[in-house]
């Protein structure tokens, strides 16, 4: 059994890792190639033991979102069909364990297999090997000039943009902390020289440690503060900029292995709001859509050539795949950054007319009177569909005219929300990314 992943479970510093745990979790569990295991847990250091045992064994390995529906876990283990099911809830019936199963042939080997998709079109997953997470640690490392990267991690390991800061730390031989970023806001940090790792943070995580002095100051003095998940608003980032805080804001994908493009800090600092240039060895292009109706004249669809991208979705896997077109809506201007326009899945078609989304909410936050918002298309009966703002404002009285009374001189008739709800918070899951399910059931109220 011995093998390259017993040096780096050596290597990986911490002492929370023990070795043979993990030989005799593998050996009470009968792991051997193929064996497909899925997991749905929170804790990243079990999380860490499942990963190298079935690593060490060749096993393929499902990584699931605990907080997931138990209608989502069943339809996972479906597309899985799992030999091993670990579910740290136990709501799972374990008689859908699958005793006897037809092997993929064409998994690569070192198989890691990341839930991407949202509840709304069904969950996929992508199918990456060790060598697509090494060549985008390896990117990583080249494109910010250092040879051992250190993390101070809270995002989650089921997620490509936590599993990736492990990826990094153990192949550049660094150290990865495991963190609750809500302490921060307590004034309670990891005992880590700050100067000295990356902190990853979805914007909605950057935008309430910046409204917390101390936790603003804290997070000032790391290394670099990467952003992605979600597209972070101008209002943020200049006040992260007047906090002086390292950002790197960035774009990347589960299909490629977390980040692809970003940003370096001196030039965030300087004022750039892009997501930065394509990393060493990967090529973005956009592709003129002319279906696409976005404000910008020269956006289209994102394509991209790198070296850590996925094998496919799984079980359709594609061993040789070497671009991927997204539905992501960008551009890139004059000193080739890119920055990220939408998605062509969220066009409004309201009476023939194209909306953009994206737009129109970066309008609405420039009234500052919204904390966060969305803007989806709901059905009518007269236009197909009307535009619906799901704000949170930044006052108990709102108040949708005083709203579009600051916006109307910015924006077309047609491009002015017609129906307006109010919420607490804007849904979104743990890396920042809006809950299409809650907000279908928020619009159905209205609808």
């Amino acid at each position: 059994m011995e093998s390259v992943w017993t040096q780096y479970i050596i290597n990986l510093k911490n002492s929370a890792i023990n070795r043979d745990d993990i030989y005799s979790w593998s050996i009470r569990h009968q792991l051997k190639p193929g064996i497909r295991l899925i997991i749905f847990e929170r804790d990243p250091l079990k999380i860490i033991k499942y990963l190298f045992a079935a690593l060490m064994n060749r096993s393929v390995i499902f990584l699931g979102n605990p907080d997931w529906t138990l209608d989502l876990k069943k339809q996972a283990i479906d597309i899985a069909k799992p030999n091993i099911i670990i579910e740290s809830d136990k709501s799972i019936n374990n008689s859908v364990i699958q005793d006897n199963i037809v092997q993929a042939s064409n998994l690569p080997p070192n198989t890691i297999i990341i839930p991407t998709g949202s509840a709304s079109n069904g969950i996929r997953f992508a199918v990456h090997s060790w060598e697509t997470l090494s060549a985008a640690s390896e990117n990583f490392k080249s494109f910010f000039q250092i040879d051992q990267i250190n993390s101070c991690c809270v995002l989650p390991l089921y997620h490509v943009s936590g599993l990736m800061q492990l990826v990094r730390s153990i192949t550049t031989d660094g150290n990865i902390i495991f963190a609750d970023y809500k302490p921060f806001l307590k004034g309670s940090f990891p005992k880590i020289d700050a100067k000295e790792y990356f902190l990853s943070l979805v914007p909605t995580q950057l935008k309430r440690l910046v409204e917390n002095e101390n936790s603003k100051n804290w997070i000032s003095k790391f290394k670099t503060v990467i952003i992605g998940g979600a597209c972070a608003s101008d209002k943020l980032l200049e006040d992260a900029r007047k906090a002086k805080i390292k950002i790197s804001n960035s774009y990347g994908l589960t299909e490629t292995a977390g980040l692809i493009a970003a940003q370096k800090p001196d030039n965030f600092l300087a004022g750039d709001n892009s997501v930065g240039k394509p990393l060493p060895d990967t090529s973005i292009k956009i592709i003129s859509n002319q279906t696409i109706n976005y404000e910008s004249e020269n956006s289209g669809l994102i394509k991209i050539k790198t070296p850590s991208l996925f094998h496919g979705y799984f079980p359709n896997c594609e061993i040789d795949q070497k671009i991927f077109l997204t539905n992501d809506i960008g551009e890139l201007d004059f000193n080739n950054n890119l920055n990220i326009i939408g998605r062509s899945d969220r066009i409004i078609n309201t009476g023939g007319e194209k909306v953009d989304p994206i737009f129109v909410e970066q309008v609405i936050l420039q009234t500052k009177l919204v904390e966060d918002i969305w803007v989806t298309g709901i059905d009518d009966p007269d236009w197909g569909q009307s535009v619906c703002a799901i704000i949170s404002p930044v006052s108990e009285t709102f108040s949708k005219e005083k709203i579009i009374d600051k916006i109307s001189d910015k924006l077309t008739t047609y491009k002015i929300p017609k129906k307006w709800i109010s919420v607490d918070s804007i849904p979104r899951n743990a890396v920042g990314k809006i809950d299409i399910v809650k907000i279908k059931a928020i619009t159905n109220m209205i609808s």
